[in-house]
């Protein structure tokens, strides 16, 4: 999941180039909310899996303080970076629900612009999952007493399991959105078929496969 930030910006910059109509909805349109909520999940996992990662270092054979202490300064760079991602762009939070505040869109918020808030937050969460990774690797390799771990670390990694499987199914829905633009028309591939399955040939930016001479 470290990997993540870089394969979402992947994926976001290919649906941008390829569907700008689809990038819209899921970013700037009334479904923008659905993006705040998988990034309120990467959250919720991120700061969980740090503080355990936190926690076993106190059980390390070989004590590591310093290694603890540097780990828990990264607890606290996670919780900041992650803020910056929670922040919405405007007041428009959710207008289906009629969850909007002051003037909606027209009320901005400086701190939740995609740039620089938001790389900056990205970013430094990717930043951050190598080096508290690395300071756990550090300490496995003179080994954990095991069995040695309080309630919450172990509520903190059930949390993890859950926020995961909530990504996926945020993700999924964003996905499925972002196809289909408000049904104003929806399309399985832009400008190619639509929901139904029809295909749309002459706006399709792909040419007809033609059958090879003696094939």
């Amino acid at each position: 999941m470290i990997m993540q930030p870089i394969i979402g910006y992947g994926y976001l910059k290919g649906i941008r180039e390829s569907s700008p109509d689809s990038f819209n909805t899921i970013m700037l349109g009334d479904k923008s909310w659905v993006f705040n909520l998988l990034v309120i999940w990467i959250a919720i996992m991120t700061i969980a899996s740090t503080a355990y990662f936190v926690h076993k270092l106190r059980f390390a054979v070989k004590p590591m303080e310093t290694l603890r202490k540097l780990a828990v300064g990264a607890l606290g760079f996670t919780a900041l970076f992650t803020v910056l991602n929670i922040i919405p762009a405007d007041a428009n939070l959710i207008p289906q629900i009629g969850l909007v505040f002051g003037q909606g869109e027209g009320t901005q918020i400086p701190l939740g612009s995609m740039y620089p808030w938001k790389y900056i937050g990205l970013i430094g969460l990717m930043l951050v999952g190598f080096f508290i990774v690395a300071l756990y690797l550090r300490a496995s390799a003179t080994g954990f007493y095991w069995g040695r771990a309080s309630r919450w670390s172990q509520f903190a990694l059930m949390a993890c399991s859950v926020a995961v499987v909530l990504t996926m199914v945020t993700m999924g829905y964003t996905r499925e959105t972002a196809r289909r633009v408000d049904n104003n028309p929806g399309y399985l591939i832009h400008w190619c078929v639509k929901l139904d399955q029809q295909i749309v040939s002459e706006k399709c930016p792909t040419k007809p496969i033609t059958e090879r001479k003696g094939g």
